[in-house]
């Protein structure tokens, strides 16, 4: 997963995941959110992270982007927020998610 990927989300929001084949999860950096990729396709679906309110994340821009327009992207470094403030911006802008990996 080296390549830049875009996310959307809107805090307000909702993510309901459907998926024909299994989600695999993996961990990067501070090993706070899981990023999951469909098994059988190994394409990026969406990231996520668990909080005491529930489950928050975003969804790849890409698995839309074939479908629908898709706004400029807005640039962010999460490498250079400590896992706190990481955790506190996920939490600021993520959606709600509702899925089974």
């Amino acid at each position: 997963m080296a390549q830049k990927t875009a996310y959307l989300s809107d805090l307000n929001g909702v993510l309901e995941v459907f998926h024909q084949h299994k989600l695999e999860g993996i961990y990067q950096g501070s090993e706070q959110a899981i990023f999951w990729q469909c098994k059988a396709c190994h394409n990026l679906i969406l990231v996520s992270c668990e909080f005491a309110s529930g489950v928050k994340g975003a969804v790849n821009a890409g698995v839309f982007s074939q479908k629908y327009t898709i706004g400029s992207a807005v640039y962010v470094s999460p490498k250079m927020l400590s896992p706190q403030e990481k955790r506190e911006r996920w939490q600021s802008v993520w959606l709600t998610v509702n899925f089974q990996p």
